[in-house]
């Protein structure tokens, strides 16, 4: 500091600057006070400004001291400074922080309680956040001392080893790739783990980073068939609206398997657990055969042709048995199969060139028409109908292909909404009535019923 060209350039305000955060460190130190200690760290985390005073080798000798007090939250705030300064000095950091990394997988291998256990993992995933790139050489390290200890934990350990399992996967994804099966078999499990959300939400965080980073793609599907079917059942029944945001991450991170090697795989699977339980070799198959038909269902969507000769083949075996045959929407939902399905692609668009504004009208009937026969979502049901009558209004007569779902679609919402909003449904009835006109009389016995 006392370099003239630098108080020339720098200003004098420099030396305050330095000398008020070096007060600030040592307040944070020496104080007796926990919550005063725990102030002057808060206040270095998030004065990213000073980290060029921060950085001198006496500051970061006293915060190195920070990371045996007594308060974890204050070893927590200051190892993310600490953390952080490694960019402006490592020279003085890293020595020290190797020591800690090591420290912290000692006390996390030879830990008594699960307490410890969880404090070692907060302040390594605190570590690897703030540091990435000198952490980067210790991942592997970190995650051999991780793996293990996965199955075995508590359910609030297992969440944060799996919540550092993705943490570790974004930082240095190469060094999973050799345990990738070990691990793939640890989150299957805790995905299965129906009891504990905050488990599963780890799990499907730690898969969709893994698949994401570390290039495990597809091979889990062929791996573990069962997998699909509960995601797609974490999106079904599932109201927790971040759990449903993941399973969809996870889903578009995991791609798209090829049907036919699904199936092959859901039967070797099925194949060798018939031996171990029969019971639970019966209920996997009917999870597969819902995931197979669902990645059918994927597989044909970008493809003209194979949706052609799909709806041929369903001509036929419905000819054959003499009644239309289950699809996977009909197994995801548990409902029977209805004459046309609500919410899935048109049937009658088949062969279409899937550019007409036709098109693109059916698909949007049919998603609004699927929110109005699912009672869960009554809540939206308002907004689905008044939709509705807003894409029919410019159609005017050409609203006709569709008043044969749309009318009962819109009666069984009246049906089930509250004494209030019925006259809502009423005005909406009189619209539509006045957009179709003359060609909704054949549709108009159940609204005079009324």
């Amino acid at each position: 500091m006392a370099d003239p060209l630098y108080r020339s350039m720098a200003g004098a305000g420099v030396e305050v600057a330095s000398e008020v955060v070096q007060r600030l460190v040592s307040a944070a130190v020496i104080d007796l006070d926990r919550d005063v200690r725990l102030m002057a760290v808060q206040m270095l985390e998030q004065s990213s400004h000073f980290d060029f005073h921060m950085g001198k080798a006496q500051n970061i000798q006293d915060l190195f001291l920070l990371l045996n007090d007594e308060v974890f939250a204050v070893r927590v705030t200051v190892l993310a400074v600490i953390g952080r300064l490694a960019n402006m000095n490592p020279a003085h950091v890293m020595p020290s922080l190797r020591r800690m990394v090591v420290q912290l997988l000692t006390e996390l291998e030879f830990a008594r309680t699960n307490r410890e256990r969880e404090e070692c993992i907060q302040l390594l995933m605190v570590l690897v956040r703030a540091a990435e790139n000198w952490v980067r050489p210790y991942v592997g390290d970190i995650f051999r001392t991780v793996l293990p200890r996965i199955d075995d934990a508590p359910a609030a350990l297992a969440s944060k080893l799996l919540d550092t399992v993705a943490t570790l996967a974004r930082v240095g994804g190469s060094d999973l790739v050799p345990h990738i099966d070990q691990l793939l078999a640890s989150i299957v499990r805790a995905l299965g783990d129906t009891g504990n959300a905050a488990k599963r939400l780890s799990a499907l965080q730690a898969l969709s980073s893994c698949a994401s980073f570390c290039g495990m793609v597809i091979e889990p599907y062929a791996e573990y068939p069962q997998l699909f079917a509960m995601l797609a059942d974490i999106l079904k029944s599932q109201t927790d609206s971040r759990m449903r945001v993941e399973a969809m991450r996870t889903i578009g991170a995991l791609g798209a398997i090829d049907p036919h090697r699904f199936k092959d795989a859901a039967a070797a699977a099925n194949a060798s657990s018939a031996a171990a339980n029969p019971a639970a070799a019966a209920a996997t198959t009917v999870a597969a055969a819902a995931a197979t038909n669902a990645a059918n269902s994927a597989h044909r969507g970008g493809n003209p042709q194979a949706r052609r000769d799909d709806a041929q083949a369903k001509k036929k075996k419905k000819a054959r048995h003499g009644r239309p045959q289950p699809n996977a929407m009909t197994v995801f939902h548990g409902e029977e199969q209805p004459a046309r399905l609500i919410g899935d692609i048109p049937s009658d668009s088949y062969g279409t060139s899937f550019s007409g504004n036709e098109y693109y009208t059916e698909v949007s009937v049919d998603a609004l028409l699927r929110i109005l026969h699912d009672r869960s979502d009554t809540k939206y049901h308002k907004e689905a109908a008044q939709a509705l009558i807003f894409m029919f209004a410019p159609l005017q007569t050409g609203c006709r292909p569709f008043l044969k779902t749309v009318v009962p679609a819109i009666l069984r919402a009246m049906d089930a909404a509250a004494a209030g909003d019925r006259e809502f449904y009423i005005i909406t009835l009189g619209r539509l009535v006045s957009i179709a006109r003359q060609l909704i009389r054949p549709y108009l016995q159940p609204v005079f019923r009324l």
